[in-house]
């Protein structure tokens, strides 16, 4: 099974669609509630099979996104501060609580987070690891929206992105 997240100027909101190994529709649902407009677009272009979700992709039509799964225990290990509740901590990671934006943490910020979260975590090795906000402080508050905007932009950091994000798909066995 293949999940991706499609957004569009036309969309209010996300669409994740799963499809099965023939590459046909198995689930559709919008994370917002649809507008009218919303409802149009879609039926308009409505990705029943693969092949028409990469022709979104490819004529520029929708941003179109495949969604890693990615398991709270690979975030709680790679955090290494193991302090405040777990229980609220994994609400925030499974979309169940609304971070300080009143929005859940999208699939794609979850491999954001995973990117940034080696190098994050280093800055408070030591003497410093008292100063490491707690993981639902990190959450909620989307403490490390500034930490990939900042890499993303560094020019010079491009290939730690690539390079990062290729390790944790090999090291959770995905294709």
């Amino acid at each position: 099974m293949r999940k991706f997240c499609v957004t569009s100027s036309n969309l209010n909101g996300e669409i994740v669609i799963s499809y099965n190994e023939k590459g046909q529709i198995i689930n559709a649902a919008f994370t917002d509630d649809a507008n009218i407009s919303s409802l149009f677009w879609i039926a308009q272009h409505f990705p029943v099979e693969i092949e028409i979700l990469e022709w979104l992709k490819t004529e520029k039509l929708a941003k179109v996104t495949e969604i890693i799964e990615i398991e709270f225990d690979h975030f709680w290990n790679a955090y290494d501060k193991k302090e405040g509740s777990k229980a609220l901590i994994m609400q925030y990671w499974y979309k169940e609580k609304k971070t300080i934006n009143k929005r859940p943490i999208s699939d794609e910020e979850r491999m954001q987070i995973m990117t940034i979260l080696p190098r994050y975590v280093q800055r408070f090795k030591g003497e410093q690891k008292k100063y490491q906000p707690l993981a639902s402080t990190f959450l909620n508050e989307r403490l490390w929206e500034a930490e990939y905007e900042r890499l993303q932009n560094d020019v010079k950091n491009r290939p730690y992105i690539n390079k990062m994000t290729a390790e944790l798909l090999g090291k959770w066995n995905v294709k």
